[in-house]
């Protein structure tokens, strides 16, 4: 598949200390170095929280989708041109 756009990906609220656990396990699986302690941690905080960033849209929407199959939400924020991110 050809590369559309790259962006950020950004979670935007959490409803519940359940789905919050949910997807701090699942963010595990993308950032292996971190304890699901501090990624608990750092969803509790004030959102919006930006998850990935310079992401390729596809891996991106994914990325989203799967978050908001979890319960929370999240979305993909494609950025303005193809230049990455510094």
């Amino acid at each position: 598949m050809a590369e559309t756009g790259r962006g950020t990906v950004v979670l935007r609220s959490v409803p519940s200390k359940d789905v919050e656990m949910k997807v701090a396990l699942y963010l595990t699986r993308i950032y292996r170095e971190v304890p699901p302690t501090e990624l608990i941690a750092l969803i509790g905080r004030t959102k919006p929280l930006t998850i990935v960033t310079d992401v390729t849209s596809d891996r991106g929407k994914a990325l989203a989708d799967a978050i908001n199959g979890l319960g929370a939400s999240a979305y993909f924020l494609q950025y303005l041109n193809s230049q990455t991110r510094h």
